[in-house]
C-alpha cells in the first residue's frame, strides 16, 4: 500500500510525496516506461507475457513506493530515453557491461533493489534539474531586455501618430 499525502512546502526545490492524487499518475506513467525501457534495453524482456508484466508492475510499484520528486515535476514521457540512459550507465558501472547486466536482471532476485535504488536517483535528480530550470529567477539582464523591448515597441507605436 501506498505511504499517506505529506505536505508540501511552497519552494520549488522542496521534495513532494509522489501519493498525492494530482501528481501521481503522470509519475506512475513516467516511471513504468522508464522501466519498461530500461529492462528492454538489458535484453531482461525477451518475449511480453504476464511474468514480465508482474515483474514490471513490481518494479514499478517499489520505485514509486520510496520515490520523493520535486514539487513542481511534471515529467515528460519523450525524455525517458534520457533518464534510461544515465540508469543504464549507473547499473553498468555497479554490474559490468550489457551481457552482465542482463544475466544479473534475471538470475538475481537482488537485482530489483538495486535496479530501484538506481531509478529513484535518477528520477530524483531528473526532477530537481527539470524543476530548477522551470522556475529559473529572473535577472537584471532579463529585465533590461525587456525594458528595452517594450520601450522599442511603444516607440515603433506612437512614431507614427507623432508625426502626424
Amino acid at each position: 500500500m501506498m505511504n499517506p499525502p505529506q505536505a508540501a512546502t511552497e519552494s520549488p526545490d522542496a521534495p513532494a510525496s509522489t501519493t498525492k492524487t494530482g501528481t501521481e499518475d503522470p509519475i506512475r506513467v513516467f516511471v513504468a516506461v522508464l522501466t519498461f525501457r530500461l529492462l528492454k534495453k538489458c535484453n531482461a524482456i525477451h518475449n511480453w507475457d504476464q511474468e514480465w508484466v508482474l515483474n514490471v508492475k513490481r518494479l514499478v510499484n517499489q520505485t514509486m513506493d520510496g520515490l520523493i520528486v520535486t514539487k513542481g515535476f511534471c515529467p515528460d514521457v519523450k525524455s525517458t530515453k534520457k533518464v534510461c540512459k544515465a540508469v543504464l550507465k549507473d547499473l553498468q558501472k555497479k554490474i559490468g557491461n550489457k551481457r552482465q547486466l542482463e544475466i544479473f536482471i534475471i538470475q538475481n532476485p537482488a537485482a530489483d533493489k538495486v535496479i530501484v535504488e538506481s531509478l529513484q536517483s535518477h528520477i530524483r535528480e531528473y526532477s530537481a534539474r527539470l524543476v530548477k530550470k522551470l522556475y529559473r529567477p529572473v535577472t537584471w539582464k532579463d529585465a533590461v531586455k525587456l525594458l528595452t523591448t517594450a520601450a522599442a515597441t511603444l516607440f515603433l507605436v506612437f512614431l507614427p501618430l507623432l508625426l502626424l
